[in-house]
């Protein structure tokens, strides 16, 4: 068994990923931490260390604090309460793909799914894949960070293509004041991209696309680059 990880390694990983200074990240945490959002994060074989949820409202308490007029805890529970609105998807460079109850809403190719669930057509993805219909956006924020930690992404690219070129690439959208939330990944495969996008929403609101979304809100956006270090981080307290 591996050490845990304590709430400290947690906070410095992510103020060192976001940029930010410590008490960009400290604050927020000690809030939803003192509600018993997320757990206290004993260092130690024997301690009961953060988990990638614990990672999930950490970051999403950090973006509240900068597109949300809410309370920090208000907020985050508002992106708690966050369901999949729908999932659209795209294959480049190929014929794309028309799953059943899908609809092409551009010119372009894309699909949408409704609802979802998450699609990764062609890839193997099975932390996002498993996700139910109408799943939270913590749920797929958290699922995000252990396909992450598990080193999912790589698998599926190796296997969608093992001798060829490959990459990919995330991003993690919040929007306020009202919360709503966007996850997209970008996964290539010698000569084929495919986008997928996940937009998250509450119940009670109408659907916005992205581009709509980002226009008239505010945003906070994260790349691959702060998912990786808290999943490299949970890589090595498994160690």
């Amino acid at each position: 068994m591996g050490k845990s990880i304590s709430s400290g390694q947690l906070k410095a990983t992510l103020a060192q990923a976001l940029n930010l200074p410590e008490r960009k990240v400290d604050y927020p945490h000690r809030v939803v931490q003192e509600q018993g959002e997320v757990s206290r994060g004993k260092r130690g074989k024997g301690g009961a260390g953060v988990t990638p949820r614990d990672a999930a409202i950490t970051i999403a308490a950090v973006a509240s604090s900068f597109v949300c007029t809410d309370e920090i805890l208000d907020a985050v529970n508002g992106f708690n309460a966050l369901t999949l609105a729908h999932v659209a998807h795209n294959n480049y460079k190929g014929a794309p793909s028309q799953p059943a109850g899908s609809k092409v809403f551009s010119e372009h190719g894309w699909n949408e799914i409704v609802g979802g669930p998450w699609q990764c057509e062609g890839f193997q993805l099975p932390h996002l894949q498993s996700l139910p219909r109408g799943h939270s956006f913590i749920d797929g924020l958290t699922a995000l960070i252990e396909a992450a930690r598990d080193y999912a992404f790589e698998d599926a690219i190796k296997k969608a293509n093992p001798k060829g070129l490959s990459s990919h690439n995330l991003e993690v959208v919040f929007w306020g004041p009202e919360p709503g939330a966007g996850i997209q990944i970008d996964l290539s495969a010698g000569d084929r991209t495919y986008i997928e996008q996940a937009q998250y929403f509450a119940s009670d609101e109408p659907k916005l696309t992205a581009a709509e979304a980002s226009a008239c809100q505010i945003t906070f956006k994260i790349d691959f680059q702060p998912i990786y270090a808290v999943a490299k981080l949970f890589r090595e307290g498994d160690r």
